[in-house]
């Protein structure tokens, strides 16, 4: 790092509380992921932990819980599950919520996933 001037450079998330609200929602097994319900779990208000969060990630907890949710039915979708299911299992409000996240993001619809899911298995969640 000294030779390319980079002495004091901080890599990955210093913040002990966000490495332990991302283990948090990477081990979820419910469909529950609300700001509030995980800043219960580390004893911070939603707010702080949401700037915490952004400040050590430069992304919202917002989005990234969503993303999570959108990881989760897509592998439950790759491994069988009726997108209604997934989509209620992974944390969505509706199928129809799901579906227009889907192809907000994905550029998808969530019946495309499931038709080329043989092709778009690329990681899993675990």
């Amino acid at each position: 790092m000294k030779l390319f001037g980079l002495d004091n450079v901080q890599t990955g998330i210093s913040d002990t509380r966000i490495q332990d609200l991302i283990t948090l929602i990477r081990d979820c097994r419910d469909s529950e992921h609300s700001v509030g319900e995980f800043a219960n779990q580390l004893g911070l208000s939603g707010s702080r932990l949401s700037h915490l969060f952004k400040e050590n990630t430069g992304t919202s907890l917002s989005g990234y819980i969503v993303l999570h949710k959108l990881q989760k039915a897509v592998y439950l979708i790759f491994n069988g599950a009726p997108i209604t299911e997934a989509a209620m299992e992974a944390g969505f409000d509706s199928p129809s919520h799901f579906a227009a996240t889907s192809k907000r993001m994905l550029g998808m619809s969530a019946r495309e996933i499931r038709r080329d899911s043989v092709f778009l298995k690329v990681s899993c969640l675990h």
